[in-house]
C-alpha cells in the first residue's frame, strides 16, 4: 500500500496511506474496506514445475459501490 501512495497510485480506503478527501467520498458511496481485490492469482509449483492459476469474482461489497458510482453517471 505504501508503495501504490508513494507511486501516485494509492488504495481506495486506505486511511493509512491513501487520500483522505478521496476516501470519504468512496465511504459516502458505501465503501467500507479497503478497494483491493486480487482477481486472478497464478502460482509457479515448485515440485512439478506446473503452474496453478486461482480465479476470484469481484466481491459483492465491492461491485455495489462500483454499481452506486456508474448509476450517478447516468
Amino acid at each position: 500500500r505504501v508503495h501504490g501512495a508513494e507511486s501516485g497510485h494509492p488504495v481506495i480506503g486506505d486511511m493509512k496511506y491513501g487520500l483522505r478527501d478521496l476516501n470519504h467520498r468512496y465511504k459516502a458511496k458505501g465503501l467500507k474496506r479497503l478497494f483491493l481485490h486480487a482477481e486472478s492469482l497464478t502460482l509457479c509449483l515448485p515440485a512439478n514445475g506446473k503452474t496453478l492459476s486461482i480465479r476470484a469474482p469481484l466481491p459483492a461489497d465491492l461491485a455495489e459501490v462500483l454499481a452506486v458510482l456508474n448509476a450517478g453517471k447516468r
